[in-house]
């Protein structure tokens, strides 16, 4: 194989991984009562963070806090999230997953893990595992480079 530039490299992957997250994120059709891909991320973002505030969400979703309150707002009329006072600072509300949004976590995570086995079938187990052996290259240098919210927010089943 033939040597390629970073700059090169960060086109096709660049493209490459467009595409790939539409490939992931496509649905036939989302069922009633099932969140949309945006609620899906929050859901998923307060999971891997135990508890959040919304200060603490807006900046992950890279909105105001308000924007971020009025999305969880949603969560909580469908009964996913909830808020309670933080223990450490009663001024100060927590978010928290409920059981049924624990419940929409695990079944987002196996349709995420479902169509991901479909595609990577289709490679072989060779392919697969040099797949995974430049993947977690790739998240190790993203460390050492100083994307410290990739070693905060590791990547559990895919889902960012």
């Amino acid at each position: 194989m033939s040597e390629m530039d970073a700059m090169d490299a960060a086109d096709q992957l660049l493209g490459m991984t467009n595409l790939f997250q539409m490939t992931m994120d496509r649905r036939r059709a989302r069922p009633a009562g099932e969140p949309t891909r945006l609620q899906s991320f929050l859901l998923m973002a307060i999971a891997r963070h135990g508890t959040l505030t919304v200060s603490d969400l807006a900046p992950l979703l890279d909105v105001s806090a308000a924007t971020a309150s009025q999305m969880v707002g949603t969560l909580e009329t469908r009964a996913w999230v909830s808020r309670a006072f933080d223990p450490r600072d009663h001024r100060r509300h927590v978010l928290e997953l409920t059981v049924e949004g624990h419940e929409m976590v695990e079944r987002s995570r196996m349709r995420r893990r479902e169509r991901l086995v479909e595609i990577l079938s289709r490679l072989s187990g060779e392919e697969r595992a040099e797949m995974v052996r430049l993947a977690e290259r790739v998240a190790v240098a993203a460390a050492e480079a100083g994307w410290s919210q990739l070693e905060e927010s590791q990547v559990d089943g895919g889902e960012a």
